[in-house]
C-alpha cells in the first residue's frame, strides 16, 4: 500500500474493496448482495406500549390496564416500575385463544 494513502488498512471483509490507487472512495464489489435495511433489533420493533397494543387489538387502553390487573389478558413485559410493553406474538396468541365458532362456547369458559 502506498505511504501517502489516507485510506484505512484492510481490517476485514467489509473494507476489502477500497481502492489501492489513491482515488477517493470505495469500489463496489461485483455480485455482492445488497443488505436489506431493517431495524437494528427486530425484537424491539415487536414490542408495543399500551397505547400501541390497544390500537393493535382495537380496544381501549383502560381495557388492557384492567385485564393486566385482573388477569385474563395478553401476556405483558414489565421493563421498569412504570414501563409495560406487549410482544406482538403474545397479542396474536391471545387473540387466537379467544376465537369461537359459536356463542354457546362462551359457557365452557365459566
Amino acid at each position: 500500500m502506498p505511504k501517502n494513502s489516507n485510506l484505512p488498512p484492510v481490517a476485514d471483509e467489509t473494507h476489502a474493496h477500497y481502492r489501492l490507487d489513491n482515488k477517493a472512495g470505495p469500489i463496489e464489489a461485483p455480485n455482492k448482495p445488497v443488505p436489506e435495511k431493517s431495524s437494528p433489533n427486530k425484537f424491539v420493533s415487536d414490542l408495543l406500549n399500551t397505547d400501541e397494543a390497544a390500537a393493535y387489538l382495537r380496544c381501549s387502553q383502560s381495557y388492557l390496564n384492567k385485564l393486566r390487573c385482573s388477569g385474563g389478558g395478553p401476556d405483558f413485559v414489565r421493563l421498569g416500575l412504570r414501563k409495560i410493553v406487549y410482544r406482538r406474538a403474545d397479542l396474536d396468541f391471545w387473540i387466537r385463544s379467544r376465537r369461537y365458532e359459536s356463542t354457546s362456547q362462551y359457557d365452557l369458559e365459566k
